[in-house]
Order: C-alpha cells, then sequence, then structure tokens
C-alpha cells in the first residue's frame, strides 16, 4: 500500500519489507506496527520510525509521502508527527 501510495504521489523510493532484526543500516524509514515501535526504535537508532495499527488506512502515510517530498517553506518537519521518532 505505501509503496502505491508513493508511486501515486510521484515519489520514487525503494520499498522493502524486513524483520526488525535484519533492519538494513541505510533504512531512513521503518514502519512497523504500534506494538513494534521500540523494538525498531533500538534497532535502527539512524531511522526514522513510523508506529501504526492499521496497515490499510494509516494516517501515517500522508506524513511519510509529506516528509519525502521536497519542501519550501520553513516550519515543523513532518517527521514529528504521528509517533515518529527519529
Amino acid at each position: 500500500i505505501l509503496a502505491r501510495r508513493l508511486r501515486e504521489a510521484g515519489i520514487d523510493a525503494n520499498v522493502t519489507h524486513a524483520a526488525i532484526a535484519e533492519l538494513p543500516p541505510d533504512a531512513g524509514i521503518v514502519v512497523v506496527h504500534a506494538s513494534l515501535e521500540e523494538r525498531a526504535s533500538r534497532a535502527a537508532p539512524q531511522s526514522t520510525v513510523y508506529a501504526v495499527s492499521d496497515f490499510i488506512h494509516s494516517p501515517a502515510y500522508d506524513a511519510i509521502i509529506d516528509a519525502l517530498r521536497p519542501h519550501t517553506a520553513a516550519g515543523t518537519h513532518p517527521s514529528t508527527q504521528l509517533g515518529a521518532r527519529t
């Protein structure tokens, strides 16, 4: 779903699935179920972690798309929203 939403938004991003223990060291964004947020944050401290409770209809996807779009106006970075951790 996220890969499709990114394509529709015109964002070229590599979306892969991985176990938390196998997260790549260069992962910029990690999307996990809310119950795994703390564990994912420990496993990938360099990543922005988005915790979702519903993978199908998560508002976090909008925040991720917004975070990946170029921004010209100053303001709060979108990764500070929706339980994202940096």
